[in-house]
């Protein structure tokens, strides 16, 4: 393992065990672990983060520039329902794949581009997911947008 890409910490809890993985750095390493008496190993590659998109537009509202420091981004203290048409662009060199909107009730729904979308504050609210392939390197990003009531601030919105 290359600890200048990962860091990696067995979990020292018997009823949930599992790997911690903390990324240090760009690159591309092997990590191997025993399961059930076998020995895997997992190639891990890490990049640096870039934001895939040139437009995520919900209604009137372009969300994205709230994606140029991180894949994702909460959009807390909602009071209403937003329903508007979404549009998304991708930057150069990248293709968007699907769209997906998720929430407690409706579960999973994919969603076409430039069709009418309707993020709900109700419940845990909405969690609206771009997937983008960066057609040199392969990568996959994808972008969240969190909507609702949540927040641990007056205002606060989060980005990971």
């Amino acid at each position: 393992m290359n600890s200048k890409v990962i860091e990696v910490t067995a979990s020292e809890d018997a009823s949930y065990p599992h790997l911690e993985i903390k990324l240090v750095g760009e690159g591309t390493t092997k990590i191997s672990f025993q399961y059930a008496g076998k020995t895997l190993t997992q190639k891990i590659t890490v990049r640096k983060y870039k934001n895939p998109c040139k437009l995520l537009k919900i209604g009137k509202t372009n969300y994205a520039k709230c994606f140029n420091k991180s894949g994702h981004y909460n959009h807390n203290k909602r009071t209403k329902n937003v329903t508007g048409k979404i549009t998304i662009k991708p930057k150069k060199g990248w293709k968007l794949k699907k769209i997906e909107v998720f929430n407690i009730y409706d579960g999973v729904k994919k969603v076409k581009n430039n069709s009418k979308v309707t993020l709900s504050i109700k419940g845990t609210g909405t969690g609206l997911y771009a997937y983008f392939k960066n057609a040199k390197t392969g990568v996959v990003q994808r972008l969240e947008l969190g909507y609702g009531r949540g927040g641990f601030k007056t205002g606060e919105n989060i980005y990971d």
